[in-house]
């Protein structure tokens, strides 16, 4: 009998272990997506609240429907989160609101997709009026995703790829704000409304593939595990 393969033994180990995580990992996302899809869609019925009674409130905050007006300010600065409605290529508008009679000084709105931009692979600079009068829905933020989550501005407008709190900071400092609510509103509807934008849930834009996904990572592991046992096979058991 030759010599077991403990290095290549180990090596697939964690192979395999990575493999299987990320397919638990997209079940994960899967159910989250799930759950944020039931969410929004029963608030189709339910009164929006003022945005200052529900952030006084902050435990029920994430999916309260709300309604805010945002202070008169400037210009607003855009910045862009990529999104994938129907398979195509979408950017979403992001924009800070100025708020009154709250502890915080603005939230971020998510205005929805810009309809000038299907398609397109890095938004252009376009501009849009200030948010007046909105109804939406209040979400919690994102984590910080692995490998950073840093806007570039070097060939074009800012864009970010999760909403989170790094995010929302860099945001409201753009334009002039220093203590933004640590929540986002996705917009349902503005009033007057913002030309060239098409409000829609978050949850539409998220590919819904993740089962699949899932079954690909778990096929690698399983593919990788039989690999293995081919291998110690020929090498130790095999005459």
């Amino acid at each position: 009998m030759r010599r077991f393969p403990i290095g290549l033994t180990l090596a697939a180990l964690v192979a395999f272990v990575i493999l299987v995580g990320l397919g638990l990992w997209q079940l994960d996302r899967l159910k989250q997506t799930n759950a944020n899809r039931a969410a929004i869609a029963a608030l189709s019925g339910v009164p929006a609240r003022p945005l200052e009674a529900v952030l006084l409130d902050g435990v029920h905050a994430d999916h309260a429907r709300v309604a805010l007006t945002c202070q008169p300010s400037g210009a607003s600065p855009a910045t862009y989160r990529y999104a994938l409605p129907n398979g195509v290529v979408g950017w979403r508008l992001l924009t800070m609101c100025p708020i009154a009679g709250s502890r915080f000084d603005g939230v971020l709105l998510d205005r929805g997709l810009v309809t000038k931009l299907a398609g397109a692979m890095a938004p252009a600079s376009l501009t849009f009026p200030a948010p007046a009068s909105v109804t939406g829905v209040l979400r919690k933020l994102g984590r910080k995703p692995m490998f950073g989550n840093e806007m570039t501005a070097v060939a074009g407008p800012p864009t970010v790829r999760v909403i989170d709190l790094p995010a929302v900071a860099r945001i409201a400092a753009r334009s002039g704000l220093s203590h933004p609510a640590p929540w986002y509103v996705v917009v349902e509807r503005e009033t007057p409304a913002a030309p060239d934008v098409a409000p829609s849930p978050v949850t539409e834009d998220t590919p819904r593939d993740n089962f699949g996904y899932a079954l690909t990572w778990f096929g690698l592991a399983l593919a990788l595990l039989g690999v293995w046992a081919a291998f110690v096979w020929r090498r130790v058991m095999a005459p």
